[in-house]
């Protein structure tokens, strides 16, 4: 089934990102914002209560009747990455990348970039 909401990468530097070796967190259909649902993860799982919401690197993805639109921070704007996206939120079809490099979406990773 396909659906939007929110998503962090999580993942320690970018040479694992790029070697495949991150995990993801979603939330479905969710229009919360990231930090009120980290929030609710925190509640449950213990190993991110030492992170702010803005620590790993995020986005969203948002449908309408056309096409789903990936919005996430550039360093995430990798094929291994995309892939797991489109897999997690279900994804087909149209799908446009926004690669958002503002505030929004900076994390402890854009520092690495450099």
């Amino acid at each position: 089934m396909k659906s939007g909401g929110l998503f962090w990468i999580k993942c320690e530097s970018l040479e694992n990102l790029h070697n495949d070796k991150f995990g993801i967190l979603s939330s479905h259909n969710s229009t919360k914002s990231h930090k009120e649902v980290w929030e609710r993860y925190k509640k449950v799982w213990k190993e991110l209560r030492q992170y702010d919401f803005d620590h790993y690197p995020r986005g969203r993805v948002q449908l309408d009747s056309k096409k789903a639109t990936i919005y996430l921070t550039p360093i995430l704007d990798i094929e291994i990455v995309v892939e797991q996206i489109i897999k997690t939120f279900d994804l087909n079809g149209k799908i446009k990348i926004v690669r958002d490099g503002s505030e929004h979406y900076k994390c402890f990773l854009d520092s690495e970039e450099k």
